[in-house]
């Protein structure tokens, strides 16, 4: 999987994207326009050649460290809708400041800009949410909403993690 991965983020980088202008911009400069491809890292994390950006306004299930079976199996089930998502006509990525996720306006504290994702005029935060895909997530103030806890309780529920 790391080497499709890998490959994905080499092709990108080489692939023809049709961009409104250079995807590295600061918060509120630029709209940016797809109708090539764009890498999914997971529910709520894309790149755009090679520059990570974390979408706002909803928060998925984790793929990378998840706490339970369960909370996998939504993990790449929101992963494969958001990438059938960006597969429509036409996707808008809208750059926003990080500020509401942490001190550094440009970044969070992953190191990837934000941003607001759009499938034809449709926000993709809403689209997930309403598929019971992704749960609402805004901070406010610096400070977040605790996370849905995805995994369910009682047997087969149990955890792939300490703590979990």
């Amino acid at each position: 999987m790391k080497t499709r991965y890998l490959a994905a983020l080499a092709l990108l980088a080489v692939s023809p994207i049709a961009l409104a202008d250079d995807p590295i911009v600061a918060p509120g400069q630029k709209v940016l326009k797809y109708t090539g491809p764009l890498v999914v890292a997971d529910g709520d994390t894309v790149y755009v050649r090679g520059h990570p950006f974390r979408l706002k306004g909803y928060n998925t299930p984790e793929s990378f460290n998840p706490f339970c079976y369960e909370e996998y199996i939504m993990a790449k089930r929101a992963k494969d809708r958001l990438q059938a998502l960006i597969n429509t006509t036409r996707t808008t990525l809208v750059p926003e400041s990080c500020r509401d996720n942490t001190q550094n306006d440009e970044r969070d504290p992953y190191g990837r800009s934000c941003a607001r994702l759009y499938v034809d005029d449709a926000p993709v935060a809403t689209i997930l949410i309403n598929e019971n895909l992704a749960e609402p997530y805004t901070c406010q103030g610096g400070k977040c909403p605790p996370r849905r806890n995805w995994c369910p309780a009682g047997p087969g529920g149990g955890p792939l993690r300490p703590g979990g």
